[in-house]
């Protein structure tokens, strides 16, 4: 669910045994600083997945994933809980109108909302094209124009770890970056923003960014984030509307860097989000959905975590089928499980 043309990265896996220690001392911490939904208040559910698209550009072979949107299909009891689904801009792109129409006619008769994983940073000759977060002038604009020719409404635009890829990231493979200012970064948002907001006026707009970031420490992240969000807000004249934790599960700093910034996103008053996923080193779509269900112990219990957004989304090979909902490999089978032990 990233930039078209470039697969998702996932950093290189460390022993699990430095990454338990490390859970050790930050349970210490679970009570301090955090955002939390109000007592008695559920988080919302949202749901994104390796789509078609994508999985042909990786070479993972073909799926259930349209078999979704067919009527009477196998996921009946997390389609009513689900109120977010989410599609990166390839999909909208690439898809045919007829195939996009069913597909957001199933959302709409469901009630559930869209989300497009979006690029707001803008790619010019001399940096940024390929680079996850990147994207052409007025992206964001036409497939807003799409969603609504196929007869949807894009209610929330989450941008595609624009802090991370537009100020840190130092490029690999011919991808050169720009290492812009934290203001430019919030401009060209301002700007492919209120380009989507003449086709959709309430559109929310938040943002996934990354923990465990290996070059950058835990203050230091935690410092970029609260410029970022004052950036955002002066550019946009409003704050992000949420932000989705994208936690790198298997680096050892990945839970330093989050603990750090959970204060300056209650101070910012941003809803906070958790993906909540296996790793690209699961062997099976099994042991990924038991990877994703250990996250959500951590996060919800160990460390004692409530975030107003649960994100189940997957950019790898596996979870390899959707549906059903009743088995444990599927990735409506780990929502199912989730709705049913919250």
């Amino acid at each position: 669910m990233n930039n078209p043309g470039v697969p998702r990265r996932r950093w290189l896996l460390t022993p699990w045994n430095a990454f338990a220690f490390l859970l050790i001392g930050f349970s210490l911490l679970a009570g301090a600083s955090r955002p939390a939904a109000a007592a008695g208040d559920p988080p919302q559910i949202w749901m994104a997945a390796t789509e078609p698209v994508w999985r042909a550009v990786n070479g993972w072979g073909t799926n259930d994933y349209l078999e979704l949107f067919q009527p009477g299909t196998a996921w009946q009891q997390v389609a009513q809980h689900l109120q977010v689904f989410q599609f990166s801009q390839r999909f909208i792109e690439r898809t045919d109108p007829a195939t996009l129409a069913r597909v957001v006619g199933f959302l709409s008769r469901h009630n559930i909302a869209i989300a497009i994983q979006a690029s707001p940073n803008l790619a010019t000759r001399g940096c940024g094209r390929g680079i996850e977060s990147y994207g052409a002038p007025h992206d964001m604009l036409r497939d807003s124009e799409r969603i609504q020719r196929a007869g949807g409404v894009v209610s929330y635009i989450t941008m595609d770890e624009p802090l991370n890829f537009g100020h840190i990231f130092n490029g690999r493979a011919n991808k050169i970056p720009c290492h812009a200012p934290i203001e430019t970064i919030a401009g060209d948002a301002a700007r492919k923003i209120a380009e989507t907001r003449r086709v959709f006026p309430s559109v929310q707009v938040g943002e996934t960014e990354p923990y465990g970031i290996p070059s950058v420490s835990s203050a230091a992240w935690a410092s970029m984030m609260a410029q970022w969000f004052s950036a955002f807000r002066n550019a946009t004249g409003q704050p992000l509307a949420y932000q989705h934790a994208d936690i790198v599960w298997n680096r050892p700093d990945a839970l330093s860097q989050f603990e750090a910034a959970l204060p300056v996103i209650r101070q910012a008053g941003i809803p906070l989000g958790i993906i909540y996923n296996g790793t690209a080193r699961d062997p099976t779509s099994a042991a990924w959905v038991a990877d994703a269900k250990s996250h959500i112990a951590l996060i919800e219990g160990r460390l004692g975590i409530r975030p107003q957004h649960v994100i189940f989304q997957s950019w790898t090979a596996l979870p390899r089928m959707m549906l059903p909902e009743t088995a444990s490999d599927t990735l409506t089978g780990l929502v199912a499980s989730y709705i049913a032990t919250h």
